[in-house]
Parts: structure tokens; sequence; C-alpha cells
């Protein structure tokens, strides 16, 4: 399955430490805290879970989002632009570059 994985953190050193574990999992990066990974059922409770511990480990109101997206749903979807990451994702690349 294919996540989508979104991050609201206020704090530059949490933000900074949630990115570098993200991509030293294989996350790529489609936006400044928008990230984009393929990955198994295991992987993703790994990454899941040790976020979770990061959340809970400060008072905040920050916020992190994954969201489960299909291969129908990837090729259905149409991005302004030329974002790389996002565009090795998806098999059937719609772009529209100005």
């Amino acid at each position: 399955m294919t996540y989508l994985i979104l991050y609201d953190i206020s704090e530059d050193r949490i933000r900074t430490h949630i990115s570098k574990h993200l991509e030293e999992r294989g996350c790529r990066r489609v936006q400044k805290s928008v990230f984009m990974a393929k990955m198994s059922i295991e992987k993703y409770h790994e990454i899941r879970d040790y976020l979770q511990q990061i959340q809970d480990e400060y008072e905040n109101d920050d916020t992190i989002l994954f969201i489960p997206i299909s291969q129908q749903v990837l090729r259905e979807t149409y991005m302004i632009g030329n974002n790389i990451p996002f565009l090795d994702a998806v098999d059937d690349k719609k772009v529209l570059i100005f």
C-alpha cells in the first residue's frame, strides 16, 4: 500500500527529527511536510508507532496524518507542476506544467 504522511509540527527540532526518520525509512518527500511511501503493513506500523511515541513525549498541538492511497487513486490523481518524487509513485502520469 502507498501512504501519504503529512505533518504540522511547530518545533523545528522535532520536525527535523521526524523528517529524517521518514527519509531513513525510505519515505520520499513530495512537499515540505508531506512524504509518500510504498510500504508493507509491518513497516507502516513501525513508523506510525515510532511517530506516536515522539508525539506522546512532549506537550503540543501538532498533528501527523497517515493516509492510505490505492494505486487506482494514485493513477487518478492530477498534479499541476513537476514534482519528481510524486511522479515516481504514479504509473499513469498526468501533469500540466506552466
